[in-house]
């Protein structure tokens, strides 16, 4: 039997996988990882492995937008599967919010003012919201053959999508 956080953490990785590829990253693969130390072998953890160059032409500012979409958009899924707050969920995602910082600190040096990196945020924020409510098919199908398959390699969510 599959249980609700399995479920939910092959969701999380399918959004942040679904945005890679939507936002043209190149996505090795998604994978679960189970417990060892647990008597119930379920996973405990999700992974998406991508790799984000800038597109020909493209701005850092652009490149960090994309970046921070594919880490905002699993807690975005995720409130709109479960019918949760999206920013307490996003409060609980260390990972994704390490990425959004990084971005945050490339944009500072570039000499964005905080203003700007507010309304940044904001803006990818909400991109993610929606990519997350047009993407849901494609996420819920990524999910649940990474659900039954355990890792699913890049061409294969592309397959899906």
């Amino acid at each position: 039997m599959i249980d609700k956080p399995e479920i939910r953490v092959a969701e999380h990785e399918a959004a942040h996988a679904v945005a890679v590829c939507e936002l043209g990253m190149s996505l090795s693969s998604i994978s679960l990882e189970s417990s060892t130390s647990g008597v119930t072998g379920r996973p405990i953890r999700g992974y998406c492995d991508y790799s984000c160059f800038p597109l020909p032409g493209e701005s850092l500012k652009d490149t960090c937008t994309r970046k921070a979409i594919v880490a905002y958009i699993a807690s975005a899924a995720e409130a709109a599967i479960y019918g949760e707050n999206a920013l307490a969920i996003i409060a609980e995602q260390d990972d994704d919010r390490e990425r959004v910082a990084q971005c945050v600190e490339l944009l500072k040096a570039e000499g964005l003012s905080d203003a700007e990196i507010s309304d940044w945020k904001l803006e990818a924020w909400e991109k993610a919201q929606v990519m997350a409510r047009e993407k849901m098919p494609a996420i819920q199908s990524a999910s649940r053959c990474l659900v039954a398959q355990r890792e699913l390699t890049g061409d294969k969510v592309k397959e899906l999508i």
